[in-house]
């Protein structure tokens, strides 16, 4: 995507984007209730290839609302950007890809994060197919009720115009990624920039860093599934998940339960393990993100009882219970509760073998 000054060619249209009010339709004339979904993906922009300025980083808000007639609206907030019918219509084509059969309206709108001014003369024109990626990220979340990470920056497109028809486009390269790599380094606000696989950028590199010690990591994509997985965090805990099961199966293959026998690299093993009630830990318990951690302890402890109240919970109470033992030692009884009552009906002589799962911990004295 690239940013130009406004041509003559273009002069009446513009004239009219930054001077006409917005002519809204009937609908938007009703009182819109809250809007039940919002998202919000970052994207970058550049003006020259040859210009010693960095690129600038905008960003693209869309928020859901039910409504009578499905309606894709620009906000008014927007409506002094000046942008290039090429850039207008990769805003369309993901609604009509995402929303066709659904009876919602969503509003879109504009702003530019950085820098926050721009010297020169007049308006820019955003133009090209660049936020292609970003876009289509953005309207994916929102039908899906997902968030985008905002720590990541998104520059690719499809390699043709077929991919607007494909499950699963792939992407391809865009101008000015240095520049637009600099202008994310300059913001100082992302940690990693997507990117298409085939891109010559920084070849070989993982990561990316300026003069100032600011890095941001490089994520190549080879099509819009794996780009829309990087953005929203599903391909972390894919990976996570992913890890989990190797380590269960290789439990499974060393222990040689006739029981389980061949599920050592099955595709059912979450099913195998919800039969028996073994959750998976990336299903209960994820780590905080790094920019919760510092809150979270002020957090617990204003929700933590005091030591002199929790002795007046009454028995049985989980307010009796340590942290530690909320979290692991009550969910288990809970959970073989309900698995011993599969095998306790069962007639004849039975040997249960079963690792409770408790912590202990030890001490000087030994174990406690």
């Amino acid at each position: 995507m690239a940013l130009g000054q406004a041509g003559l060619a273009h002069a009446d249209t513009l004239a009219l984007r930054h001077s006409l009010a917005l002519v809204a339709p009937q609908e938007l004339g009703k009182v819109l209730p809250r809007a039940s979904h919002s998202v919000e993906v970052y994207f970058p922009a550049y003006q020259d290839a040859q210009s010693n300025q960095p690129g600038h980083v905008y960003r693209l808000s869309l928020r859901l609302y039910q409504a009578d007639e499905p309606a894709l609206y620009e906000s008014p907030e927007c409506f002094w950007h000046a942008l290039g019918a090429d850039w207008l219509e990769v805003i369309n084509s993901p609604y009509r890809r995402y929303f066709e059969d659904r009876r919602e309206a969503v509003v879109w709108s504009l702003s530019r994060v950085w820098p926050n001014n721009v010297s020169g003369g007049g308006p820019r024109t955003l133009s090209g197919k660049s936020h292609t990626a970003a876009v289509c990220i953005a309207f994916q979340a929102l039908a899906q009720g997902q968030a985008v990470d905002a720590r990541c920056l998104t520059s690719a497109q499809f390699k043709d115009a077929s991919g607007w028809g494909a499950p699963n486009p792939p992407l391809t390269q865009v101008a000015g990624e240095l520049k637009k790599a600099e202008g994310a380094l300059a913001y100082g606000q992302f940690n990693r920039f997507l990117i298409a696989r085939d891109s010559a950028f920084a070849a070989g590199s993982l990561e990316l860093r300026d003069g100032q010690g600011r890095s941001i990591r490089l994520v190549r994509c080879r099509d819009l599934h794996q780009a829309y997985k990087e953005a929203t965090g599903l391909a972390a805990l894919e990976a996570y998940l992913q890890a989990e099961a190797a380590c269960v199966a290789e439990r499974i293959r060393r222990f040689r339960s006739p029981r389980l026998k061949g599920a050592n690299g099955c595709k059912d093993l979450a099913e195998l393990l919800t039969a028996m009630h073994v959750p998976f830990n990336v299903l209960t318990r994820v780590p905080l993100p790094r920019d919760d951690r510092r809150t979270a302890p002020q957090q617990a402890a204003a929700r933590a009882p005091e030591p002199d109240e929790r002795r007046h919970a009454p028995p049985g109470a989980p307010e009796r219970l340590a942290q530690e033992e909320r979290e692991h030692v009550r969910p288990f009884d809970h959970q073989f509760a309900a698995w011993s009552a599969g095998w306790a009906a069962t007639p004849g002589l039975q040997v249960v073998l079963a690792d409770p799962g408790y912590r202990r911990k030890r001490s000087r004295a030994g174990v406690r």
